[in-house]
């Protein structure tokens, strides 16, 4: 399923393209108002449902709204999710050896290697800014976000901003928009879905320009 939130710049800091769980979804769009509800399932434990073997599910709901400033746009959302029966498991990680933890991909694990578990719940909080408009006839677009998990006491929060100038096809700027970002996403401020592309997250990773 894809994603049914509203992500400013379509930005993969948070939540990569390639995350398309099975799941339900409502949305709506009411002139200035949008947004969504859903819940994803992460994984299928059989056998008789309890704490050990209940399914892994993430669900979430978003609410924003577009203000039109003249010929721009400012587009502001809140997004909060919550991951259930995901901590002190390890049916949510996926790939992983007998070895090594890795597959958590930064969240944090307890546990001996190849066994680790969640260490920590994620209901994760999110406000999101996007800015749109034009600068002559070239068009530019500012945007942020910024995430808390409340499980955890450290490394929890986490951010990005960038902006993107000019188009691809125009040619004064050679055919490359001028862009920048700077985001700084520690392991634990939002659960790491697996996807084809999952960047794993460093307990302090930082980059302060064209972070790609």
């Amino acid at each position: 399923m894809k994603q049914p939130f509203f992500k400013p710049a379509q930005s993969t800091y948070f939540w990569d393209n390639d995350i398309t769980p099975e799941g339900l979804a409502l949305s709506f769009n009411s002139g200035i108002w949008f947004g969504s509800a859903y819940n994803y399932w992460i994984s299928e434990v059989s056998g008789p449902e309890n704490t050990v073997t209940a399914d892994s599910n993430l669900a979430g709901a978003q609410v924003g709204v577009k203000l039109p400033i003249g010929a721009s746009t400012l587009t502001l959302a809140a997004h909060y999710y919550d991951l259930s029966a995901g901590q002190g498991r390890r049916n949510v990680l996926f790939n992983c050896s007998a070895t090594s933890n890795g597959c958590a991909n930064g969240n944090t694990t307890i546990g001996a290697a190849g066994a680790g578990v969640l260490a920590f719940d994620y209901n994760v909080g999110e406000l999101a800014a996007e800015f749109t408009t034009n600068l002559g006839a070239l068009p530019l677009t500012l945007w942020g976000q910024y995430a808390e998990n409340q499980d955890p006491d450290d490394l929890n929060t986490a951010w990005f901003a960038g902006f993107r100038f000019g188009t691809a096809s125009n040619a004064r700027l050679a055919a490359r928009p001028m862009s920048g970002r700077t985001r700084e996403l520690p392991g634990d401020a939002a659960v790491t879905l697996p996807s084809a592309s999952t960047r794993a997250r460093s307990k302090r990773a930082r980059c302060w320009w064209d972070c790609r």
